[in-house]
């Protein structure tokens, strides 16, 4: 028997959300709605966002529902973290020093975002001005073993053999990044068929291969993400 298990509009992918509300199958509002939903299921656990306003969110994919498609990411909800301006909320930068502080204007990735269509959702948490030592803080393995890093590195296996697929991060030392010590190690362990290059922000293309091999040990009790 086939069995089709039908995906929450929060774990559609931006192309994905973007065909599904030109055709009119969905609304900004609605994909908008589940990512609420699911933020609210899962962050007294995770803890990863500040200043959350739902009726912010809501109000702008309801504004983009109204009006003709804006751009090419029409409708598609983009977290942005708390140390990029956005003029409409908070950017506290993770630190006490700027709680409350309400900048004037968007930052010039917010405002490209913006217009193209984007519903920004309120800041994502970044303690300290983004620099925190993370990779001393996450049990890798424990990780990799979990339901839903499997099925998400499944999905990326799935859009990697239809086009050249990216994912993106700040960090400029890809071994300073989660994505590498977990996406990539975990491709280049079970997965060698996978070429995985990092391209760094001068334009440095590289073998994922070619860097560190190892991180310490988590320090400290871990907190459950899960």
């Amino acid at each position: 028997m086939d069995v089709t298990v039908k995906r929450g509009l929060n774990e559609l992918t931006a192309t994905e959300i973007v065909a599904k509300i030109a055709a009119g199958e969905i609304t900004c509002e609605a994909v908008t709605r589940d990512c609420i939903q699911r933020i609210a299921a899962r962050e007294a656990i995770v803890k990863a966002w500040v200043n959350f306003n739902p009726e912010l969110a809501l109000a702008q994919a309801h504004a983009l529902d109204r009006e003709p498609c804006r751009g090419p990411l029409h409708g598609v909800p983009i977290g942005v973290k708390d140390v990029i301006d956005t003029f409409d909320m908070p950017t506290e930068m993770g630190s006490p020093i700027y709680r409350g502080y309400r900048p004037t204007a968007d930052a010039a990735c917010v405002a490209l975002l913006r217009r193209a269509g984007a519903v920004i959702l309120e800041p994502a948490d970044d303690p300290n001005f983004g620099i925190l030592d993370y990779l001393h803080e996450v049990d890798y393995p424990e990780v990799m073993k979990r339901d839903w890093f499997c099925k998400g590195i499944d999905r990326l296996l799935e859009l990697a053999d239809e086009q050249t697929t990216a994912v993106m991060c700040s960090e400029e030392n890809p071994a300073q990044c989660h994505r590498h010590h977990l996406i990539a190690k975990y491709l280049m362990a079970n997965h060698p068929e996978v070429k995985v290059t990092h391209i760094r922000g001068n334009g440095t293309a590289y073998g994922a291969t070619s860097i560190p091999e190892t991180v310490e040990a988590p320090s400290g009790e871990q907190l459950s993400l899960f």
